[in-house]
């Protein structure tokens, strides 16, 4: 066979140099693409780690800061707590102080004369009496100022702290309140009682006698002896100390 004279041997090698050349180019492009998007997915990953990195960072952050406000919530609700207990201390002091006075109210020389009787009636009746009742509620105020008080404290706090704190402080209130919402229905009746015996001792007043010697009522009737002795007693079981606050 001869050659072909239409085919060009030059031709064919600078086609074939073109081609080679194209593929390796192309290589080099995969090899540069791929080279690149290596260097992104690194980038990538190193900005991730840097995101996390500093996330954990806020966290740890964050509950330190969380630990170091429930410190100081801590010492606040000590010193609310403490504050409570002392005002609530001394409210019950004067109130036992007051509550003393009706002992020495109701001795028979305080009721010797009809003008005595008279006198220390209005002293139950416009001062001892409505001075006891304003004292109790006065201190069953105290709890709910209190508690206002805490939770304004802790308003702008997350919610599971106030939670945690407000829950301690009202169950510690609400135990403390029912024992005082009990001791003062109590001594509501012991005023009512300390009420119908010194009205009784008033409204008798010109039918018994006092020996101031002996400082004893003396009736002129068994039935008023009675009654009266019946009202002493029980204003005094009702009044008996084991029943004051702590």
């Amino acid at each position: 066979m001869g050659l072909d004279p239409k085919r060009n041997p030059s031709k064919q090698s600078g086609s074939g140099f073109f081609l080679i050349a194209g593929l390796v180019l192309c290589l080099f492009l995969a090899l540069g693409i791929g080279l690149y998007l290596h260097q992104i997915n690194v980038q990538q990953a190193t900005v991730i780690a840097q995101q996390e990195q500093e996330s954990a960072k806020l966290e740890t952050q964050k509950e330190k800061e969380r630990e170091k406000r429930k410190i100081e919530i801590q010492a606040l609700f000590d010193t609310y707590l403490n504050a409570f207990k002392s005002e609530l201390v001394h409210k019950a002091s004067i109130y036992k102080k007051t509550r003393k006075l009706l002992k020495n109210l109701i001795r028979p020389n305080n009721f010797r004369t009809p003008e005595f009787a008279k006198e220390n009636y209005a002293l139950f009746k416009e001062s001892l009496a409505p001075s006891l009742r304003e004292k109790s509620t006065e201190m069953i105020a105290i709890f709910e100022r209190y508690s206002s008080q805490i939770e304004k404290e802790l308003d702008d706090d997350e919610d599971d702290l106030q939670t945690l704190f407000l829950d301690q402080w009202r169950d510690m209130a609400k135990e403390q309140l029912d024992t005082y919402v009990d001791f003062f229905a109590r001594e509501e009746e012991m005023i009512l009682a300390y009420d119908e015996l010194v009205t009784f001792y008033y409204t008798r007043s010109k039918r018994y006698i006092v020996d101031e010697e002996k400082n004893k009522f003396i009736f002129s009737t068994p039935e008023d002896k009675v009654k009266a002795q019946s009202l002493l007693e029980r204003a005094l079981e009702l009044q008996k100390p084991e029943q004051e606050t702590e």
